[in-house]
């Protein structure tokens, strides 16, 4: 029981000096909020950083990311300690853009009823053809 205490007195210990250097770097509050949630999360599991790291892979990329910087930011201003994990933080999927074909060019000139409209169309498709 004695043990236990320790470890808790301990955990908010290290959390309130996180929230020293989080307000000392003027980290935004919900950041703040958020890390502190983390790292909590963290004392409390006992894990391993990578093992802690492993148990968010199911989460979203931005979970993650959010997860991995907590930690290191932990680690390295509160622990000072050095933050040796290098997860490969997975990179957002590039999307290929939308090109429109001949067809779909002049059917979207033949809808289009104002003539103002039909200018910005034109304006917009000379403009592509300069830059390629």
């Amino acid at each position: 029981m004695q043990m236990e205490y320790k470890k808790h007195t301990r955990n908010y210990e290290l959390v309130g000096k996180l929230i020293e250097e989080l307000k000392l770097r003027k980290y935004s509050y919900r950041t703040g909020k958020k890390y502190r949630e983390i790292v909590l999360k963290f004392l409390k599991s006992g894990k391993t950083p990578r093992e802690f790291l492993l148990s968010y892979s199911n989460k979203s990329r931005s979970t993650m990311r959010q997860a991995y910087f907590a930690l290191k930011f932990f680690y390295e201003n509160v622990l000072h300690e050095k933050f040796d994990e290098k997860l490969p933080l997975t990179k957002s999927k590039q999307k290929l853009p939308v090109v429109l074909n001949r067809t779909e060019i002049r059917e979207m000139f033949e809808v289009t009823t104002n003539i103002k409209h039909k200018v910005v169309l034109a304006l917009l498709l000379l403009c592509r053809f300069a830059f390629e």
